[in-house]
Parts: C-alpha cells; structure tokens; sequence
C-alpha cells in the first residue's frame, strides 16, 4: 500500500488483502478468550478487544504527523514512511498474539481412515472442505445471530469509513474531522468494556439488544437529522463510539452462547 500510485493499487493492497488479512485474524483472536471463561466471557472479551479502540486513538494521531513530513528524495515521502511504520506496528503486535493466543482445547485428531490419506489431502479437507459447516446455518438462533454480526459489523464499519467525509461536507476541518473520529474511538473503550460486564450479569443477548437499539436511536434521531455543526457531531461522536463498542465485544460472546466451545 505504501507504494501504491493508483486506484487499483490500492483496491488491491489495502482493500482486499487487508479486508482478507482482518477477517482471518478477527475470528481465532476474538474467539480465544471464549475456551478459558464461561461466568465472565463477556467482560474477558471486551478486555481483549478493547484494543481495537486504543489503535484508532494512537493511529489517526501517528499518521496525521507522518503524512505532513517532507522530502526532496520523494514526493509521497510522509505517506509511504507512514504506512511502513503502521506495518512495522502491525507486524510486531501480531507476532507477540502468536506467541500468546492458543486455544484451549485440543485439535481433533484425526480418524485412522484419514490418516491413509496424503497429507495435502487432510489439509484441504481440514482447511477447505471443512472449515465452513453450512449445516450449522439451519440452526434459526445461530443463523439469526450471525446475520445480525453480519449486519451490525456492515454497519458500523461504512459509518466510520464515511464519517470523516461526511463532517468535512458539513463545514468541519480536516482537523476537527480526525478529532470527531478519535472520539468515537475513545469512546468505545468504556462501550466495549462496560456492555462485557454488564453481559455477564443481566445476559449477553439483553445487553446487546438494548445497546444496538440505542446506536440505531442515535444514527437516525441524533446523528442525521442534528450531525450539522461541530458541537452536535462532538455529541453524537461520544454517543455513537459508546453504544457502537458492543458490536466487536459482545456480538462474538452471543454466537458463543449458542454454540459449542470447541465449535
């Protein structure tokens, strides 16, 4: 990404390999903490993916001042170092998470049928074949419960791509736009990390419903009809990245109620 110089390049580096890269780590990382707590899944899973907030402070802030550097060696000097320097952060919070994160249970072994099986073979079944379980879809709470992880995931992630192009067309700074978007995110440590508590006592699906029909009350009685000025969008930033904290925390903590912890 930090070399890319057109469209395409971009909707290949970041767009896709990025969108593919994210994905693949969300699930095993999100679902870790879920093998070693039952009574308080919720409030160990916001903690874990609480970070997610303190990067959207700590990067729109590190990229802000990398991409205003100068050099006579390259025009795109402040954005290419920017990049490299979040992928050297990446890189190295990633490795401490494969030291640390290992699940709690034991792989399946395999049957002495498979095991007559070349190895490439196990490993499409095991990683390919195997790894989607369309059955698991006629369940209705679970196909319900990932639909709206689906949705709610859709949702809050168009809102933050768009908001700081949205606050600009409404006369804020490019300034004040990176400010409105670090509050949401400030925000969204006490919304990840209070809904998980209260998850554990008065119940996963309860609290998730009433934050989610909060962040819809604030997208539509407070955000569009009153996001106009500076003042309100502060306002609508702090509510919004509260109520919004609970789509990464508790919606993986729901799908785990339902399930099967080795599943």
């Amino acid at each position: 990404m930090a070399n890319s110089t057109k469209l395409w390049h971009f909707l290949l580096s970041f767009s896709i390999l990025c969108g593919l890269g994210n994905g693949t780590l969300m699930s095993p990382l999100a679902s870790v903490p879920s093998h070693y707590f039952m009574r308080k899944r919720g409030t160990a899973t916001a903690i874990a993916t609480a970070g997610g907030s303190i990067g959207g402070i700590v990067y729109p802030i590190l990229l802000r001042k990398m991409f205003g550097m100068k050099s006579h060696t390259s025009e795109n000097y402040g954005f290419i170092w920017g990049i490299r320097t979040m992928a050297f952060m990446n890189l190295g919070l990633l490795i401490i998470s494969i030291l640390l994160a290992k699940e709690r249970l034991p792989h399946i072994e395999d049957k002495e049928s498979d095991k007559q099986n070349p190895k490439w073979k196990r490993v499409l079944n095991t990683y390919v074949l195997e790894c989607f379980h369309l059955k698991s879809f006629t369940e209705m709470n679970y196909l319900f419960c990932v639909l709206g992880t689906l949705f709610g995931e859709v949702s809050i992630t168009s809102a933050m791509t768009y908001y700081g192009a949205y606050a600009t067309s409404k006369g804020v700074s490019s300034s004040d736009a990176y400010l409105l978007i670090m509050v949401i995110n400030i925000a969204g440590i006490p919304g990840r990390w209070l809904p998980g508590i209260f998850s554990d006592i008065f119940g996963r699906f309860n609290v998730a419903i009433t934050t989610l029909l909060f962040l819809t009350f604030i997208t539509l009685v407070a955000w569009l009809p009153f996001g106009n000025t500076l003042g309100n969008l502060y306002g609508v930033s702090v509510l919004y990245g509260f109520s919004s904290g609970s789509v990464f925390s508790l919606l993986p903590v729901c799908c785990g109620q339902i399930s099967k912890t080795e599943e």
